[in-house]
């Protein structure tokens, strides 16, 4: 197995975090430069798409608007073949569609009519427009066939409708009509040129708005980002200013909210170490004080030495109590405790609870009574529910004042079990009861007076959400508190 070096690891993990706080390493550019180029490349799909049905639009509906109607046309004059008026006819058609009509027999190819686009007759045609093949194509055919051709000198485009008009002595004759595509072609140029400048100028406004839009959404995600890195850093006193796009507002709201949070929970933590380092000390400086003590003056006095050790026993305690205390909310908040189901008796529990507080000599005099008209069965795990209530009811002992007497109830409800633990002592405001159930949470107004780590009952909230157990606390400030939980 490759042996890891972690002291190479660390100073990588370092150096990137490093990085990733160091404003000159990221580009702050790439946000707004990338909502640029994607409102760009929208608006240049968007004029795109735009040309691209204008395009298709001449292409397929009003180039098939003219040869529609050429052929149309053609078949009218065929439907007046033979009529008295057929020449008088021909003559107003052309003239009106600006197109140009022959009449051309199989015989020799010979022309035996022929009108300009003005209507005059005798006008001449560009050879290729009929030219020697046309029977050809119509021999392919039923008897009537459309086709592009060129004039002689190959700059004009023509459309040409072709039908058969009768048989005469075995030759058959044939209408060619035909007009020019130079209109529909010098169309399709100017749309190409036009709409190329348009298409030009409208990328270019579009990447002036584009550019201005993108300022607009990523300066404040920008500003965000970098108070994140501030904070993310450790500096909790950023501010993260609401402005621009609803949703930047949203999000500076949500991580000023953070940032309190945070910065809430550093100062829990500042006041937990400060608190636990205090608890901790003291204990052991007592049980170096009456070693001490034990060594200089008490080792041959049995009864100052059996005060010594029994003090010295009690710190311990403390010092050990604390420490399972820390074992304890670390095993429930890792979420792998295994709870051990069993049934038991509350009232029982309870008692023993008691008696373990008394033994303790930590009641400092107070009654505590239990409350219940019977005995009352739980199914639960009995060793965190005893943690649970050793908790509660020790909290309620500390906090009793000068009440001297703490309760506790057993209310039967709905094939539950209510279970209060009440005090009459100096109770809470109910700014401090939203946070009496956070980790290293301790009452800022008493300081030092009464001895904790604000731990106790963060304990029982976990304990209680590891059972889904309902549970909860109402206090008046001078009248006392009622802890409640329902199992």
């Amino acid at each position: 197995m490759k042996k890891i070096n972690g002291k190479k690891l660390f100073e990588k993990i370092q150096e990137k975090r490093e990085n990733f706080y160091n404003p000159t390493f990221r580009n702050p550019l790439r946000m707004r430069n990338g909502l640029w180029i994607g409102f760009l490349i929208f608006s240049a799909i968007a004029a795109l798409l735009f040309w691209s049905v204008l395009y298709m639009y001449y292409e397929v509906t009003y180039r098939k608007q003219i040869t529609d109607k050429l052929v149309d046309t053609a078949w009218e004059i065929t439907g007046l073949y033979g009529a008295a008026d057929f020449e008088r006819s021909i003559s107003i058609l052309t003239r009106s569609n600006n197109y140009f009509a022959q009449v051309i027999s199989e015989k020799d190819n010979r022309i035996l009519m022929s009108y300009t686009n003005e209507g005059v007759e005798g006008g001449t045609q560009s050879s290729s427009i009929a030219g020697d093949d046309i029977f050809t194509k119509l021999d392919d055919t039923d008897g009537y066939c459309f086709y592009y051709a060129e004039d002689d000198s190959g700059n004009s485009r023509w459309a040409v409708e072709a039908i058969v008009l009768a048989n005469v002595d075995g030759y058959r004759h044939i209408l060619v009509l035909s007009c020019s595509t130079a209109e529909i072609d010098m169309l399709k140029q100017t749309l190409m040129s036009r709409g190329g400048i348009s298409l030009a100028v409208v990328l270019a406004l579009s990447a002036v708005f584009a550019f201005f839009l993108a300022n607009f959404y990523a300066r404040p995600f920008r500003h965000l980002n970098d108070a994140a890195g501030e904070m993310a850093g450790g500096n909790f006193d950023t501010p993260f200013i609401p402005e621009g796009p609803k949703e930047a507002v949203q999000l500076a709201e949500t991580l000023n909210l953070a940032e309190k949070e945070f910065r809430a929970t550093e100062q829990l933590r500042r006041d937990f170490v400060a608190n636990i380092s205090h608890d901790m000390k003291t204990p052991l400086t007592v049980i170096r004080i009456y070693a001490e003590m034990i060594d200089a003056f008490s080792g041959g006095v049995p009864e100052k030495r059996a005060e010594h050790v029994k003090k010295i026993i009690e710190e311990t305690d403390r010092l050990t109590e604390l420490i399972n205390e820390l074992m304890e909310l670390s095993s429930l908040q890792s979420g792998t405790l295994k709870l051990q189901y069993e049934d038991f008796s509350m009232n029982e529990l309870i008692h023993n609870v008691i008696d373990r507080i008394r033994i303790k000599d930590m009641s400092q005099g107070i009654e505590i009574q239990l409350v219940a008209d019977t005995a009352y069965m739980v199914h639960a795990d009995r060793q965190l529910i005893h943690r649970a209530v050793y908790n509660l009811i020790h909290n309620a002992v500390k906090y009793s004042g000068e009440s001297k007497v703490v309760k506790v109830k057993l209310i039967p409800q709905n094939n539950q079990l209510l279970v209060q633990i009440i005090d009459q002592g100096i109770g809470m405001s109910q700014e401090e009861l939203k946070h009496i159930w956070e980790r290293f949470y301790r009452s800022p107004d008493l300081g030092n007076q009464i001895r904790g780590n604000g731990i106790g009952l963060n304990i029982v909230s976990e304990i209680f959400k590891y059972h889904h157990i309902p549970y909860g606390a109402e206090s008046r400030l001078g009248k006392g508190s009622t802890f409640w939980f329902i199992i």
